[in-house]
């Protein structure tokens, strides 16, 4: 029979080992890398989970150009966020440095800032020829100016841009999309009636900086596709996954 003594030894011992075990992995965990989960809407989440409170507090948009992970074998969904390899940034990091400690692991991945102020996040190496396309003048109708969708949308259609898409024979899958269309209100974050001489990239920067958000740019050379949507949070607009 065992003495209680001991038992009592043996209970504290466990509990010491299994404190101590915790709190050495709870002191290694900001140092680990993590592999999003799986390829699509589930790594943007958990890219989002880290990029949005890293993002400066005056200037709350970002950019992120990707190289899509190609599906030809699904007409319904062909462009996929790839996976990434992401860090937790340290809590001393801000703006563009806790951006790019998010990315210390992951390769072939560019992280930028320019005057604008937007910070720009470059993975793999996506076809983006035609977001170098000037457009002399970018009429934004009511519904575009209040609503995210419908503002990618008349970025999309721009002459200029569908001219592009032409003859570099690229296009976007068409999806139908059910969502709460905003009326007119000062109030709220909204586009200028217009914008003249700007490049697709940059009506792009227009609206990440409006609706204070990330703008996301996949594309796919094999496929001839290209995607953009913007998210703020947990849901996606403008997205084809």
């Amino acid at each position: 029979m065992i003495a209680p003594r001991f038992l009592r030894f043996v209970q504290l011992f466990l509990a010491t080992l299994v404190l101590s075990t915790a709190c050495q992995l709870s002191k290694a965990q900001p140092h680990q890398h993590i592999l999003t989960p799986k390829a699509g809407s589930d790594s943007i989440r958990a890219l989002l989970k880290y990029l949005l409170p890293a993002l400066p507090s005056t200037h709350k948009s970002a950019r992120v150009y990707y190289e899509a992970a190609c599906r030809v074998d699904d007409r319904t969904y062909p462009l996929t966020f790839p996976k990434v390899y992401i860090n937790k940034p340290s809590t001393a990091a801000a703006g563009i440095d806790a951006v790019r400690g998010i990315f210390a692991k992951q390769q072939q991945v560019e992280v930028t800032q320019d005057e604008t102020g937007v910070i720009r996040i470059v993975l793999g190496k996506p076809p983006m020829s035609v977001l170098t396309t000037t457009i002399k003048s970018l009429a934004f109708t009511p519904d575009a100016q209040y609503n995210v969708l419908s503002a990618i949308r008349t970025v999309e259609s721009a002459p200029e841009v569908l001219s592009v898409m032409s003859r570099l024979a690229i296009h976007n899958p068409m999806r139908i999309a059910e969502y709460p269309v905003l009326q007119p209100d000062t109030t709220l974050p909204h586009l200028p009636k217009e914008v003249s001489d700007v490049t697709m990239d940059q009506a792009l920067d227009v609206i990440a900086t409006t609706w204070s958000g990330v703008v996301f740019y996949g594309a796919c050379s094999d496929l001839g596709m290209y995607e953009i949507f913007l998210t703020k949070s947990d849901y996606f607009l403008g997205a084809r996954f």
